[in-house]
């Protein structure tokens, strides 16, 4: 009797050693822009009868969020309200929620003639990157997680977008010259004036043409400077 209540008792542990490291998997599989992956790690964990409702909220939580880059808005309310009905008293209800707020704000203001400059959640940062390598600056924002936003522009254009939202608190911008001898990836934080706060510039020998070198680069910086507050 004594062993089987060990048994069971190790076997519990175990799926929420198992169940933990999925979500984990999920957020490495997104920082790292593959974000067809992570949804996929996402539902199997949903729809795995060992997870635990907390870690199910979280789950939706994500999925939304990953939506929410691919620009389908439809399946981030879908997530986030199926989280807000489903696991209401869970952490991750609360965020759903001002998700939401934020997402029905951007839906109304789409609607007018003349929209007026994107909402922000307090205390974003945005993200702008290389057009020539597109996925960059949606895989640093992801790893610095709902906080950050990636944008399509020039610094000028980030400025602006600062200049008329005061949740902007920073703008990062990447740079990847990879085409050259020397190639190196740097990242640079801006306040929203303009003015320059710091950059982190890696340097890697790495073969391998261009885009394989740009991953290299941007996986580093995302490590690098995941936690590192801008501005």
């Amino acid at each position: 009797m004594r062993y089987t209540f060990v048994v069971l008792v190790w076997a519990f542990a175990f799926s929420l050693l198992v169940n933990a490291a999925s979500l984990e998997k999920a957020k490495t599989l997104r920082s790292n822009g593959l974000r067809a992956e992570a949804k996929k790690e996402l539902v199997d964990f949903l729809y795995d009868p060992t997870s635990p409702d907390e870690g199910k909220a979280e789950a939706l939580l994500l999925l939304g969020d990953i939506a929410l880059d691919e620009k389908n808005r439809d399946a981030a309310r879908e997530n986030w309200s199926k989280l807000v009905t489903t696991y209401p008293s869970s952490p991750a209800a609360a965020a759903a929620k001002a998700k939401l707020e934020v997402l029905e704000q951007v839906a109304s203001s789409s609607q007018l003639t003349t929209p007026p400059a994107p909402q922000y959640a307090p205390g974003t940062v945005l993200v702008i990157g290389p057009a020539n390598y597109d996925w960059a600056a949606p895989q640093i924002a992801g790893a610095r997680g709902p906080s950050a936003a990636a944008i399509n522009g020039s610094l000028s254009d980030a400025m602006k977008l600062a200049a008329a939202n005061r949740a902007i608190v920073g703008i990062l911008q990447l740079d990847l010259d990879v085409e050259v001898v020397f190639e190196t990836g740097t990242l640079t934080c801006y306040r929203p004036n303009g003015a320059k706060s710091w950059d982190k510039t890696v340097r890697v020998s790495s073969p391998g043409g261009a885009e394989h070198v740009a991953r290299v680069f941007v996986n580093k910086l995302a490590e690098k400077t995941k936690s590192k507050a801008c501005p």
